[in-house]
């Protein structure tokens, strides 16, 4: 996933005037809430970017109670598993070039080696830590907005950690187990091939089109392993993917089932995080169908960029 800034929050769930809803302050705790709509975050760990989505709601991922002071929140990366956790500190964290004298558990981003950097009592450690919100007096919860927390606006590429059959992080090659995680977004080569590199980003799936069907449009299953396009208008056909490049009749070629779709020909003025819709003749559209049925296949992440998250189709008439 192309990002435009490092170390921050992509996508998280508003309101209908765009104020975040993605955490809800209760009597217990702060509960992580991603129905309908997913949280992505961003973690920069040097020359390496991973991104995290959180696509269950999670009651009291924070448990309180909390005590009237300020607090942060944040989500952990475990540098060696691979896991996410939450925690909570009492102290701001902070970013620079310079490094703070250091007062147990102070947080200090190295904007240098692009590093979080967390106070032991001894000395600054490395973490992945990226934060969600400032509990303000232990009461009033401010998140954190989309867009870098430490001022890091270059574009980089950011993909998801992979993990192996037992659940253990890929990792680069580092002769001490320290290598930086291997993710969607890094280029792979097979043995045929050192030259061929190619990206797990995407879910592909192959399949022969029984019409024409262009690049970038809802595809629907109208046979054994035959595609056509969908339509919103026609309920019993509902779309399974999107194309990737233009099909004639008769071609198996390759279709996306969810991920991220990256095409320089878009130019979504709709901003981040508007669904988007299969329109009559398969377009991708982000006008909401009034008739027939509506089907939610994802949503815009930048204008020219989508994330494909297909949802089951309702019909309307």
């Amino acid at each position: 996933m192309k990002l435009n800034f490092r170390q921050g929050i992509v996508r998280f769930q508003t309101d209908i005037v765009n104020s975040p809803t993605f955490l809800i302050l209760t009597g217990t705790g702060v509960t992580l809430n991603v129905s309908p709509d997913s949280t992505i975050l961003a973690f920069a760990d040097g020359n390496s970017d991973y991104l995290f989505e959180e696509n269950q709601t999670i009651v009291d991922a924070w448990p309180g109670p909390f005590n009237p002071v300020d607090q942060w929140l944040y989500w952990d990366i475990d540098n060696l598993t691979g896991e996410r956790t939450f925690g909570i500190t009492f102290r701001a964290p902070t970013f620079g070039t310079i490094q703070p004298n250091g007062v147990l558990d102070d947080h200090w981003f190295n904007t240098i080696t692009k590093k979080m950097m967390v106070y032991n009592g001894t000395r600054f450690i490395e973490k992945n830590r990226l934060f969600a919100a400032k509990l303000d007096d232990g009461g009033i919860l401010i998140p954190y907005g989309i867009g870098s927390q430490v001022g890091l606006h270059n574009s980089v590429r950011a993909g998801l950690i992979l993990f192996d059959e037992d659940n253990h992080p890929v990792k680069k090659f580092d002769r001490f187990g320290r290598g930086d995680f291997i993710t969607s977004e890094s280029p792979l080569a097979s043995q045929q091939s050192r030259l061929a590199n190619f990206k797990l980003e995407n879910s592909l799936r192959d399949a022969k089109a029984v019409e024409f069907i262009p690049a970038y449009f809802c595809v629907s299953y109208v046979g054994s392993d035959q595609i056509g396009l969908a339509s919103n208008e026609v309920s019993n056909f509902p779309c399974i993917g999107i194309s990737s490049e233009d099909m004639s009749i008769g071609e198996v070629r390759t279709f996306i089932t969810n991920g991220y779709i990256k095409n320089e020909a878009w130019n979504w003025s709709a901003p981040a995080s508007t669904k988007l819709f299969v329109g009559p003749t398969g377009e991708i559209t982000t006008n909401v169908p009034q008739s027939f049925s509506i089907q939610s296949i994802g949503h815009i992440v930048s204008p020219t960029t989508i994330l494909v998250n297909i949802q089951h189709l309702i019909k309307l008439s």
